[in-house]
């Protein structure tokens, strides 16, 4: 095989050099096959023209808090989800990781350990149909000021279709909202907004963290070591 691959490599060499001296005809053209850069060309659009199916959602899922936050007084949660796609047994459940692991750590966010489960707000299983709405309420209490996520998210249960016609099925469909709650006010919003933080607070999820700066001890400690300097003249 060594041998005809050089002696192919000779033909096409002599080849190329015949058409330099005297100019290519078209079945020398054939035979040189297209240049390099065409090659090229050609499969790059053949690369542009694959376009990757559209994904459709099996859920419409809307989360709303039905009251103004406020420090030890019940929240009311509502989430609303619509089939778009039929679903033999679909599951809705609603969340707040970050103030639930507080909770279960002692107001620290950490790793929990395997096979602890966070709390859900709620959690319900149900058949859908295409086109179906089902709304499901529950309460949240926070009692510890700081910047929380609710989640809702409504996924299959089993085995499932993942195609309808040609577009791939998203299965698992969540919505977050925030919640930020101190001693004097508390507001929600569709993302973690430090606008809405104070700037004496770290815009993070989870219990309030005081800034280093702003923290009443440190700023005390320092005008005491200031006043317990030694006070130097200017010449």
């Amino acid at each position: 095989m060594l041998t005809r691959c050089a002696r192919a490599g000779v033909a096409v060499v002599s080849l190329t050099a015949l058409c330099l001296i005297s100019g290519c005809s078209e079945d020398s053209a054939k035979l040189l096959g297209p240049e390099p850069s065409a090659a090229r060309s050609q499969s790059g659009s053949r690369h542009e023209a694959m376009v990757e199916p559209r994904a459709i959602p099996r859920f419409s899922v809307d989360l709303r808090v039905g009251d103004q936050p406020r420090l030890n007084s019940p929240l009311r949660i509502a989430v609303s989800v619509t089939g778009m796609v039929p679903t033999d047994l679909a599951r809705v459940v609603v969340s707040a990781p970050e103030l639930e692991i507080a909770r279960l750590s002692g107001g620290r966010l950490v790793d929990l350990p395997r096979g602890v489960r966070i709390p859900a707000i709620l959690d319900r299983r149900l058949p859908m149909a295409a086109g179906q709405n089902v709304v499901f309420e529950g309460t949240l209490s926070i009692s510890t000021p700081g910047y929380y996520r609710v989640t809702a998210t409504a996924s299959p249960v089993g085995e499932v279709q993942r195609f309808v016609g040609a577009e791939v099925v998203q299965d698992i469909v969540p919505v977050d909202t925030w919640i930020y709650v101190d001693e004097d006010r508390g507001t929600v919003t569709s993302d973690l907004d430090p606008a809405v933080v104070p700037d004496s607070v770290v815009a993070a999820p989870g219990p309030r963290t005081v800034r280093r700066s702003a923290r009443p001890g440190l700023a005390l400690r320092a005008v005491h070591r200031q006043a317990a300097a030694p006070h130097t003249r200017e010449a």
